[in-house]
């Protein structure tokens, strides 16, 4: 039997204020989170300097999570340097994925406890506005370890969608989950032609 469970104002708002509903935001030390109580439902909203990342408890007990702050000038810097090198405009794809990993496994893990969860579940995952923007991320082996591995640029913006069904569920981890969506990024990217190096400096 599929688990669809509307939770009350009072559940939602309690599923918000859950840690592992926090955010999705990059960094070890996740800023505070400000709560709200909206007539679809919950949220979750951090308190960040630039952009915004957002947690949403929705009807039928859907999750919603959205991080537009890691794609930010001063986000970006923070973790590939600029972002801008010899025309590429960069992304940090290497945070982007940790960060979409992690929030996978936290969303599941929460509904699991909250529905008994039996199936289905389904997980969409996507990136919106990076048309023309160039993946990077920070070698972390090889000759070039530790320089700004940068490809791209992008052509499109791409989207996936994983099905759950069965209890326990049949994977492992936000990677598997997440990894045709990586796989179509990644290709779109390389396909592209560009492949450079820069310090991270």
């Amino acid at each position: 039997m599929p688990c669809v469970r509307k939770p009350t104002k009072a559940e939602a708002l309690n599923l918000a204020h859950d840690p592992r509903l926090a955010p999705p935001v990059a960094g070890a030390n996740p800023p505070p989170a400000i709560y709200g109580l909206k007539e679809y439902g919950a949220c979750s909203l951090a308190d960040v300097p630039d952009g915004f990342a957002i947690t949403q408890v929705l009807p039928g007990c859907s999750l919603t999570g959205i991080n537009t702050e890691i794609f930010t000038e001063k986000s970006a810097s923070r973790l590939i340097g600029a972002i801008q090198r010899d025309g590429l405009s960069l992304i940090p794809w290497g945070e982007i994925h940790r960060l979409s990993t992690r929030t996978v496994n936290r969303y599941v893990e929460v509904l699991k406890e909250f529905c008994d969860l039996h199936g289905p579940i389904f997980v969409r995952a996507g990136l919106v506005n990076v048309e023309g923007l160039t993946l990077a991320h920070i070698a972390d082996e090889g000759v070039f370890k530790g320089h700004v591995v940068a490809r791209g640029p992008l052509r499109n913006e791409h989207y996936v969608v994983g099905e759950f069904l069965e209890h326990p569920d049949p994977y492992e981890s936000g990677v598997h989950v997440l990894a045709t969506w990586s796989e179509l990024i990644a290709h779109d990217a390389n396909a592209a032609g560009t492949l450079e190096f820069f310090s991270r400096e």
